[in-house]
């Protein structure tokens, strides 16, 4: 999976592709995303071009989450669709994710 970085201080910001993460594809998005967030202390990931998300991508967004908070490090996330949304609300993902609507506010957070 060919995901977009971008430095912002010391901020990692992670940008999946156009895609669903979905069984099909969250164990190549957990194999491909962990370098890119390893070790880091302040990573966001834009979910914008995520527009469904079943229980197995669920899992590996939990994944990539527990490696950043694992190192001690912050995690957010930002630009949720309706259905990615709701989602998260069905399964009480908000209470453990800081869920943000855009960039900016994803970003002032960890600043």
């Amino acid at each position: 999976m060919l995901f977009k970085t971008q430095g912002i201080n010391d901020i990692v910001l992670v940008s999946p592709p156009n895609t669903d993460l979905d069984a099909g594809n969250a164990d190549e998005f957990k194999r491909d995303i962990t370098p890119l967030i390893e070790g880091q202390q302040k990573v966001i990931i834009n979910m914008e071009s995520i527009g469904f998300m079943d229980s197995a991508g669920l899992g590996a967004i939990l994944s990539a989450f527990k490696k950043v908070r694992g190192g001690g490090g912050l995690f957010r996330i930002y630009g949720l669709s309706k259905e990615v949304k709701a989602l998260f609300q069905l399964v009480r993902m908000q209470r453990l994710f800081e869920i943000y609507e855009n960039r900016e506010s994803a970003i002032e957070s960890l600043q």
